[in-house]
């Protein structure tokens, strides 16, 4: 018998300059994710921003950004609460460029990490 494997799924939802609300688009990829990863045991919601701004200000950002998925997540599907980790870094972890305004709008965004092991 083989092991099942581990399956570990991302997702992305990107938030306005300044902002860490989450539109009813956003609600709708993160419900799609949580049917589409039934079995995860692990969901790490990371917080990010762009550069532009004091890096305590980005923290602050990041935070509240990744804590506004967390509490929808936690929300909507209470019987994922023990899975939820939070991390939120602000000057960190860029995926794109932020010398202009399109790698910015990249950049500010919280990834979801559903893993259905200890893959953290």
């Amino acid at each position: 018998r083989r092991a099942p494997a581990s399956l570990s799924k991302t997702v992305t939802v990107h938030f306005r300059f300044g902002d860490a609300s989450l539109s009813a688009v956003d609600k709708g990829i993160l419900d799609r994710a949580v049917a589409s990863a039934p079995d995860a045991k692990h969901i790490v919601i990371s917080g990010r921003t762009d550069s532009v701004g004091s890096a305590s200000a980005n923290e602050l950002l990041a935070t509240a950004r990744a804590r506004t998925v967390h509490n929808y997540l936690r929300t909507a599907h209470p019987n994922l609460t023990p899975a939820l980790k939070l991390d939120a870094q602000g000057s960190c972890c860029y995926m794109a460029p932020n010398d202009t305004e399109s790698g910015r709008s990249l950049n500010r965004r919280v990834d979801v990490l559903f893993s259905s092991d200890g893959e953290q």
